[in-house]
């Protein structure tokens, strides 16, 4: 495995910062591994993040939405409902209906 793929690796599996951009270098392996620009990929891993944490924990959407690098959780629910077709509480709320089943 060369070099940017070590990197490349290190990188996705957040041995770096969980915020630090991906190095620019690293785009076109990212994107040939992903078959999707940065973004949309960086953003699918935020979504799944923020995913587990409203199935697992009762953090507000605020404090998820800070931990998954979101900022605000306005930002939260536009991107969350334009990737997934639930609010985040709507989705939160699915979630718990099907545990308790």
């Amino acid at each position: 495995m060369g070099d940017r793929q070590h990197r490349l690796a290190d990188h996705r599996s957040g041995h770096g910062r969980p915020q630090q951009p991906l190095p620019p270098d690293l785009h076109p392996a990212l994107t040939a591994e992903t078959c999707m620009p940065p973004m949309r990929w960086a953003l699918g891993q935020r979504v799944m993040s923020a995913r587990r944490l409203l199935e697992t924990s009762d953090r507000s959407i605020e404090q998820i939405a800070a931990a998954t690098g979101f900022g605000a959780g306005a930002n939260l629910r536009h991107i969350f409902r334009r990737r997934t077709g639930f609010t985040p509480t709507a989705y939160r709320r699915s979630n718990a209906a099907q545990g308790a089943r």
